[in-house]
């Protein structure tokens, strides 16, 4: 945990540019999104004019967001909703929610493009820490998915995810368990 947090901070202190961050928590029966990103790379961006990101930042990234990326939990997409933005250290937070389905997590997919079609080189990093699963995944515009999956369901704890027992997959390849 510890690893993943100075990770964390590390990145949005040293923040090279064409990277945005999605730090994706479960915190019970909702699941949160808190976006980072870079203010004047945010700014820079030519946003098509159907929505006014001058005076709606936050709700118009949102729905920036919805368009070009999808979360599925157990098969089921997930629509996100604005709980707040800020702006710290000069980066754009934006932080969404949605509740979760009132079952055991199977399986979470990540597709996400965003800002992509701006700077093809731009890199999405995608911070998970559901119940005791944590895992960090950068998608770009070559490879903008992932798949999580439980290989045997032995041992589930409610609604939380036995790390052991995961399988990161992406577009079909076996990828090895992360370590302990």
């Amino acid at each position: 945990m510890s690893s993943l947090l100075l990770s964390s901070v590390l990145s949005i202190l040293l923040h090279a540019g064409g990277l945005a961050e999605y730090h994706i928590t479960q915190n019970d029966d909702t699941l949160r999104i808190k976006l980072i990103i870079d203010q004047d790379e945010l700014n820079a961006f030519s946003f098509p004019t159907t929505c006014d990101f001058d005076k709606t930042t936050a709700f118009c990234l949102v729905k920036y967001f919805s368009n070009n990326s999808t979360i599925i939990v157990n098969g089921k997409p997930l629509e996100f909703q604005l709980e707040g933005s800020s702006t710290e250290n000069h980066h754009f937070i934006l932080e969404m929610s949605t509740p979760l389905p009132k079952e055991v997590i199977k399986s979470i997919e990540i597709q996400n493009t965003c800002f992509t079609e701006f700077d093809p080189d731009f890199k999405n990093r995608m911070v998970l820490n559901i119940g005791k699963f944590q895992s960090s995944y950068l998608l770009n515009k070559k490879d903008s998915e992932v798949v999580i999956e439980k290989r045997k369901l032995s041992v589930e704890n409610h609604r939380g995810w036995d790390q052991t027992k995961l399988l990161r997959t992406k577009k079909g390849s076996e990828f090895s368990e992360p370590s302990h």
